[in-house]
């Protein structure tokens, strides 16, 4: 785990009583993604707990009273059973206490973070990746939302191959070429890469001949794709399948290789 990160109490406070609809939306949506993300995260969010103390003694912390009064007022499509199980698992658990972390010391401080996707600049991508694919699913889905934060990402799996097609060509003791691979891939499930001419987004045929068919698989009818990651040097280039099916279909990341290799792994 790269970095704990103490919470600004004002992250969690509930907003004031005559808060319009739009504002009460926008902060229920940003208070859910993260504690989702608090609960998840590779990083740690610790809180100081004389402090959330302090937040629930003067009916700052949100409260199964204010949600629900919230959730009347204005029509509100929000569980609030689940909202505050998520709220008690985080503030209850004694592993957030930063009082339990003894030695830890505010080393940088940044600006108030709301949402997850405010904590791409934090991520080292170096120890996600050595976090096996878990690591690297969450690095290629932070870089997404940092750059699509509007646009609801294809889903997306990790072929056999794909970690050890980047080990095997010393790739993952790079990190500026780990990079570039996790940018390639957000762009790849953010369905954008074919807007962007330096990817040289390309579909690998069954052949070199111009006019070969497509390559396929005929498990699925997925098709095969390729695109740049890095121009100099060996050129590398990441190949993945475009998996038909509804909103989009979905992406499965098969392996990285020299611009020479066509190979694409089943």
């Amino acid at each position: 785990m790269g970095a704990n990160i103490f919470v600004d109490p004002v992250i969690v406070t509930v907003p004031a009583e005559d808060t319009d609809r739009d504002g009460v939306v926008v902060w229920l949506e940003n208070l859910d993604l993260w504690l989702k993300e608090a609960l998840s995260a590779h990083f740690l969010w610790l809180h100081a707990r004389n402090v959330t103390i302090q937040l629930e003694n003067h009916g700052y912390l949100p409260s199964f009273r204010v949600l629900q009064r919230w959730i009347n007022q204005y029509s509100l499509d929000v569980n609030p059973h689940l909202l505050l199980r998520n709220i008690n698992t985080y503030f209850r658990d004694p592993e957030f206490d930063l009082e339990n972390k003894p030695g830890d010391q505010i080393a940088q401080t940044f600006p108030l973070l709301f949402v997850p996707e405010d904590l791409y600049p934090l991520i080292d991508v170096m120890s996600l990746w050595y976090e096996g694919a878990s690591g690297v699913v969450y690095a290629i889905e932070q870089q997404c939302g940092k750059d699509w934060p509007r646009i609801t990402p294809l889903s997306f799996v990790l072929g056999a191959h794909f970690q050890a097609s980047v080990k095997d060509r010393g790739l993952d003791t790079n990190q500026a070429v780990l990079t570039k691979i996790v940018k390639c891939a957000a762009y790849v499930i953010s369905g954008q890469a074919g807007l962007e001419k330096k990817y040289e987004l390309e579909q690998l045929r069954k052949n070199k001949s111009g006019d070969s068919p497509v390559r396929t698989r005929e498990s699925d009818g997925a098709e095969a794709w390729r695109l740049r990651i890095t121009s100099s040097g060996a050129g590398w280039r990441l190949h993945y399948w475009h998996i038909p099916g509804m909103h989009g279909g979905s992406i499965e990341l098969s392996n990285v290789s020299k611009e020479s290799d066509a190979t694409i792994y089943e």
